[in-house]
């Protein structure tokens, strides 16, 4: 069946192709269209428009607005997402994902979807997590043993923009050692307590592992959810004395 004469017109049309393909749901955009056509593939590829919505380009500094996150990366990976749940009457606080979290996870339960999701050149690895995407990750870590508590932190700055890649390589391998737990701060979540870094705190995003030391206990036997594109995630961690590494994520955070 031939293609009407206008219609044809508007699919080669750039611009006309690139409005439409606004329109279109992240999934559709970022797989389905590619496939129609060498055009439409090139066309996806090459728009910077078409790529920020994707989360693989940032938007451009002087675009203003809500902060937005990443749809798709939210529904394949909910525990990086999560928000805070009440412990009792107290505060609330972050929820902690565990190693077992990751058996929730839909694409964990059988061995091609692990394979598909963790494949080294997997598209999730380039998105950023959001838009504009974060550009600071700030870890903190308690440890419990049993000679006492301490506490390490540090900051990591990725000026082009943080990836998901990191995030879940880095949370990935803490788990990997028992009773270990990981939550994620969102700075669009955050109290307006910490009004001095009001600035910085719309950049960032923070990482809590809260890690308990156990008497021969190893890590797990195989770490079946490391990606085949795993890179270790390198921020120098130092103890945290007095107030010398001060983190906008403490546990005096509303959220902690």
């Amino acid at each position: 069946m031939s293609v009407p004469a206008s219609q044809e017109a508007v699919l080669s049309t750039v611009e006309l192709l690139e409005a439409i393909f606004l329109q279109l749901p992240l999934q559709d955009l970022l797989v389905n269209a590619q496939r129609v056509n060498r055009m439409w593939n090139v066309e996806i590829k090459t728009s910077a428009t078409l790529q920020q919505k994707l989360f693989f380009q940032a938007w451009p500094e002087n675009r203003t607005g809500e902060s937005e996150r990443n749809s798709l990366l939210e529904a394949v990976f909910p525990p990086w997402f999560g928000g805070i749940e009440l412990i009792g009457v107290s505060k609330p606080r972050r929820r902690r994902n565990y190693y077992g979290s990751f058996e929730d996870m839909k694409w964990t339960a059988d061995a091609e979807s692990r394979k598909a999701v963790l494949r080294k050149d997997a598209s999730w690895r380039r998105m950023f997590p959001m838009q504009p995407p974060p550009r600071y990750l700030d870890v903190t870590k308690y440890c419990h043993g049993q000679m006492g508590d301490w506490t390490v932190c540090g900051e990591a700055h990725f000026p082009y923009g943080l990836r998901m890649a990191v995030l879940y390589d880095l949370a990935e391998e803490e788990v990997s050692t028992p009773i270990t737990s990981f939550s994620i701060t969102w700075h669009d979540r955050d109290s307006e307590k910490f009004e001095e870094d009001r600035e910085k705190l719309r950049e960032t995003i923070g990482v809590v592992l809260h890690y308990t030391m156990q008497c021969c206990v190893d890590g797990w036997d195989e770490r079946v959810t490391q990606s085949e594109g795993y890179e270790q995630v390198k921020i120098n961690l130092k103890e945290k004395t007095g107030h010398k590494h001060r983190s906008i994520f403490d546990d005096d955070h509303p959220f902690s």
